[in-house]
């Protein structure tokens, strides 16, 4: 074999083996999408969409609940002397959690004369009882069983913490606050970590005989699902009828808006369009956000003609500015600054 075919079969073997290296960069490469896409669409949305659908169903029954108490709480006052009694219990134990945080902030002090170190071992004494009983307290304050069957994630909350407390407490009670039982086992995780996590749940469970409170929680779950799933419009339009029933409009309005912006051919797009042209008539900018609904779904003549109603009767309007400047963009035929505005203005 001469020197001149040896050369070649040198870069023949280069050629191909330059061949097999970006064929197998191409088929990593693909292989890497097709696993991020499976991870994506096969594993996470599912899964933020389950954790989405568990807050819409705790935010559905605060909103039940926030209903029913607005509307019967005249006619009971039983509501008035639930939210009395868990009150008393939920200061009992903050004031356990109030002592302990006033000797943190005060040189966390081993020494047993101290006396905020007294103090924390006093008052945790104090409330013993009431820590030990306190899931039947609950239970025997609140008699409604069909309130119990809507939360009882709630419940079933409150008695795993009480279990919980009672393990704490058989660690922690009677020892000093020292060196030895500031930890998670003792002090620390009894007073920072279980009796927080108690007072979160007790006054979830005093909230639910106040109708704002509940609204508040309704809100919340609702917020975290769309947190959890921000392209699905079915957590939007919970929120959005949230807001109409505790009476934002213009709230509503505005998170209608966004249903439709997501999927204007959606069902609940629909039935946006059609709660904000409800308002029409009864608040004075639901001209305004029918327009923008309309420019989402290009009816641009219908908005300019609804643009114009609002300008006309609300020059002094916030979105009086907006609008004007709305109606010299479609009498100009300016598709861009119309899409740019609702690109901008109504944020997902």
């Amino acid at each position: 074999m001469d020197k001149n075919e040896t050369l070649t079969n040198e870069s023949d073997n280069l050629k191909i083996n330059n061949q097999l290296s970006i064929k197998w960069h191409i088929i990593t490469f693909l292989f890497i999408i097709v696993f991020v896409t499976i991870l994506l669409y096969g594993i996470y949305v599912p899964s933020m969409k389950m954790l989405a659908n568990k807050n819409m169903v705790h935010g559905d029954a605060f909103l039940i609940r926030a209903e029913e108490v607005k509307v019967g709480k005249a006619l009971d006052s039983s509501n008035d002397s639930i939210v009395e009694l868990m009150d008393a219990k939920i200061l009992k134990v903050f004031k356990v959690v109030d002592a302990y945080s006033k000797w943190q902030s005060n040189g966390n002090s081993f020494e047993e004369y101290n006396p905020y170190n007294q103090e924390v071992v006093r008052s945790l004494k104090a409330i013993e009882p009431d820590l030990r009983n306190i899931n039947k307290y609950v239970n025997d304050v609140v008699k409604d069983k069909k309130l119990k069957e809507s939360f009882a994630f709630l419940f079933d909350q409150l008695s795993k913490r009480s279990n919980n407390i009672n393990s704490r407490l058989d660690a922690t009670l009677g020892k000093p606050l020292n060196v030895q039982t500031y930890s998670e086992k003792y002090y620390n995780g009894l007073c920072y970590t279980a009796l927080q996590d108690l007072l979160t749940i007790l006054k979830q469970i005093r909230d639910l005989n106040i109708p704002e409170a509940c609204y508040d929680r309704a809100m919340s779950d609702y917020y975290d699902a769309i947190m959890y799933s921000r392209l699905w419009t079915l957590p939007r339009f919970k929120m959005a009828e949230l807001y109409r029933k505790r009476g934002w409009p213009e709230f509503a309005m505005e998170e209608y808006l966004r249903v439709i912006k997501l999927n204007k051919d959606d069902e609940l797009a629909k039935k946006s369009f059609e709660a904000i042209k409800s308002y029409l008539g009864k608040h004075n900018e639901a001209e305004y956000y029918t327009a923008v609904a309309e420019l989402i779904y290009e009816d641009n003549n219908s908005a300019l003609k609804h643009f114009r109603i609002f300008l006309g009767a609300n020059p002094t309007d916030i979105l009086a500015p907006k609008a004007d400047e709305l109606i010299k963009y479609i009498q100009a035929n300016n598709d861009y600054f119309i899409k740019t505005f609702i690109r901008d203005s109504i944020w997902i």
